[in-house]
């Protein structure tokens, strides 16, 4: 039923897809004091990671858009369902993060916040470079690039 252990707490499942694998063995190695609920957080991570894997495969094999319901062109709701859970093994992530360093330290995480600096609309200037790329591949302005939610 598992593969290599990750750590004594945390199997690897046979399941498991290798990004999920290799998330795990990240914040493993980050925080090697994850105990508790912090561990059974990471385990969804890796099924939350595992099930986006197997989402976007499956819209790989198919196609990758569909039709809206006013007969629009539209990403597949395989990929949006994969997006959803890739977002939500983020978050968790985002809660499993390394202690930040020290008030006036630098560290990781200081380097990271003056990358962010100057950010614009409250969106970081790269966010914002690639929201263009996107639309210029598109063929259209950044303002009217439209995506429909599936109805469910």
């Amino acid at each position: 039923m598992t593969d290599t252990p990750a750590s004594p707490r945390i199997n690897h499942e046979e399941h498991w897809t290798q990004s999920a694998r290799d998330a795990v063995d990240t914040v493993l190695k980050a925080r090697p004091d994850l105990a508790g609920a912090e561990s059974s957080m990471l385990v969804e991570v890796a099924e939350l990671i595992t099930a986006a894997d197997d989402l976007m495969r499956e819209a790989r094999s198919t196609s990758m858009t569909a039709t809206g319901s006013k007969g629009q062109l539209i990403a597949s709701p395989l990929i949006v369902e994969a997006r959803l859970h890739r977002t939500a093994a983020g978050a968790l992530l985002g809660k499993l993060a390394p202690p930040r360093p020290a008030q006036g330290s630098r560290g990781g995480n200081g380097r990271f916040r003056a990358r962010m600096d100057g950010t614009v609309s409250g969106h970081a200037p790269a966010a914002e470079a690639a929201g263009d790329r996107v639309a210029a591949r598109l063929g259209r302005s950044r303002q009217t690039v439209i995506v429909e939610r599936p109805p469910f």
